[in-house]
């Protein structure tokens, strides 16, 4: 069983600074660090229609398709839980 807990941005940059220097001196990789926290606590929205305006550009792949190949590779991979 899985419980959901939320935290301020401030502990778990906090907390993931310090699981980095525990992974580092163990000589692993912590992947939850705190340029990841960063990353994802940041409410950020982009749009594509400037690339599309200006550059005349448009995805090859759609976000649902890209997303259903992300979702399958993941599967394929045993990266996500039963």
């Amino acid at each position: 069983m899985h419980l959901l807990t939320l935290v301020s941005t401030k502990l778990a940059l906090r907390i993931s600074a310090i699981a980095s220097k525990v992974a580092d001196l163990m000589g692993n990789l912590n992947e939850a660090s705190p340029s990841t926290v960063k990353q994802l606590s940041t409410k950020s929205w982009f749009s594509i229609k400037k690339a599309e305006r200006v550059l005349g550009w448009r995805p090859e792949i759609s976000f649902e398709e890209g997303m259903k190949m992300t979702h399958e590779w993941a599967q394929e991979k045993g990266l996500l839980g039963k």
